[in-house]
């Protein structure tokens, strides 16, 4: 009898040690939108696309507003400024402070991530600058194929559009990372100014003004990936330790 418990009590360590390796299935990495731009750059005209990289996985980054009759989403500027981060420049807007980022005084500012089709769970928002306030609204693309923002939506008609309200997310500090908890996985992240059109949280709304630093994720390793080195020191571990527990059984 002590045999089959010591037997059994073995096979579950290695599932325990097995467990803890997947664990780690998931990478966490961070996109760094200060001085980081590697293509699509510029910033001289509404509909700019500008892509980050990290890790060897992009993300495309595009500037939307309110801005077209009866509320219709449109492509405004992005800019990054460096050191602080993403701002947009709505149209007809000046790149005077505060307007020049990411706002919703008058026109409410968003700033569209696009992962190339591979899935990502959101975790964390850090800005690297602010004027007055800085809350954000939270938006993930739970729809089917790939969203088109400049399909005639307004903020409003989003959630029946593929997108889901993830949450909102008050007094960002510049500098200081604010973790979203998000529980969604998705290719497409949308990032606003607080949004009362999307949200119904009783949250003061046309005083943030933000530039967006960074964003972190974590993406889930494809099927067939070479495992981490201390995931194969792991397994070389248990290996020989099913051997042992199976010899012992038999003696």
């Amino acid at each position: 009898m002590m045999k089959i418990t010591n037997r059994f009590f073995s096979v579950g360590m290695l599932g325990a040690l097995l467990s803890g390796i997947s664990v780690n299935s998931h990478a966490a990495i961070d996109w760094v939108f200060s001085s980081g731009c590697v293509s699509g750059c510029g910033s001289a005209f509404n509909g700019n696309v500008r892509e980050y990289s990290s890790a060897g996985n992009s993300v495309f980054a595009s500037a939307w507003s309110n801005t077209g009759s009866s509320s219709v989403l449109q492509t405004q500027k992005l800019h990054e400024y460096s050191g602080s981060g993403l701002g947009v420049q709505n149209r007809g807007e000046s790149t005077s402070s505060p307007n020049h980022s990411t706002d919703n005084s008058g026109y409410i500012d968003s700033v569209l991530f696009d992962f190339d089709g591979k899935a990502v769970t959101l975790e964390q928002v850090r800005i690297g600058w602010k004027y007055e306030d800085a809350d954000i609204t939270l938006l993930a693309y739970t729809g089917v194929g790939a969203p088109n923002l400049a399909g005639g939506y307004s903020y409003s008609s989003l959630a029946s559009n593929g997108w889901t309200h993830v949450g909102d997310y008050t007094n960002l500090s510049t500098g200081s990372n604010k973790d979203v908890s998000s529980v969604y996985t998705s290719s497409y992240w949308l990032i606003s100014a607080f949004n009362p059109q999307v949200s119904s949280a009783n949250i003061s709304s046309g005083n943030d003004y933000f530039k967006i630093k960074s964003i972190s994720g974590s993406m889930p390793e494809p099927p067939g990936s070479v495992p981490e080195p201390g995931s194969l020191l792991l397994l070389g571990l248990t290996l020989p330790l099913l051997a042992w527990s199976r010899r012992r059984a038999r003696a």
